[in-house]
């Protein structure tokens, strides 16, 4: 049995997505960030960034943190959704892209919803610059998926689940221009048809874009 300590992020949705994707006995908790509840003692023992997504695997006594972590761990345990060491060339490239998405997509699109939905002041120039980052990474993905299903030519990976939790959250603000970037709106449509993601979603709960304040770029214009 696995414990996921989650909330209603991009980040905790793609450890979820995992679960169900592999078909892990797990048990979620909720950890509400909204309140604070990321620094209580027993979630900063398990992670000292005091950050959700945590995975604690009973069977193993194992914890770990970090997404891109976790969704390496759990498809080593279950031997699936990722390439293994001994196909250098597959394995490396999705190595290259779960750090992509790491270093790059989640920091990215997290200051894009930053600063054009929730910053308390508008601050032009950041909302100016991570909008056109995250317009910028589009490309790179629509680039990356030309000619293939997945992210990587090995087949559907956590890769592909890394990258949707916070690309889902662009789609349902309507940051993605399907028209510029086709096969990136191909993707997004091939992965929300993934009975396993549709489930993912709903860990713990689904995320509500009608709740967000209003696009401070809109709200000014």
């Amino acid at each position: 049995m696995l414990d996921l300590y989650t909330h209603t992020t991009p980040n905790g949705y793609k450890v979820a997505i995992a679960l169900e994707e592999l078909g892990l006995p797990y048990e979620a908790h909720t950890v509400n960030i909204r309140e604070g509840a990321q620094f209580d003692p027993a979630i900063v023992a398990m992670n000292p960034n005091a950050k959700i997504p945590i995975l604690h695997d009973r069977e193993t006594g194992t914890t770990v943190y970090e997404s891109s972590a976790i969704l390496l761990y759990l498809a080593d345990k279950a031997g699936r959704l990722f390439p293994a060491k001994d196909e250098a060339t597959a394995y490396w490239d999705g190595i290259q892209k779960l750090t992509f998405a790491a270093a790059s997509i989640g920091p990215m699109f997290g200051q894009r919803m930053h600063f054009s939905y929730l910053a308390p002041e508008t601050v032009p120039y950041g909302i100016a610059r991570y909008e056109a980052e995250g317009a910028r990474l589009h490309g790179v993905l629509d680039a990356m998926l030309d000619g293939r299903d997945w992210l990587l030519d090995w087949g559907y990976s956590v890769v592909d689940i890394a990258v949707f939790g916070w690309v889902m959250l662009a789609d349902r603000i309507g940051a993605v221009d399907g028209a510029a970037h086709p096969n990136l709106r191909a993707w997004i449509d091939r992965m929300v048809a993934r009975p396993a993601v549709r489930k993912g979603l709903t860990v713990p709960d689904r995320v509500d874009p009608s709740r967000l304040p209003p696009h401070k770029l809109a709200a000014d214009g």
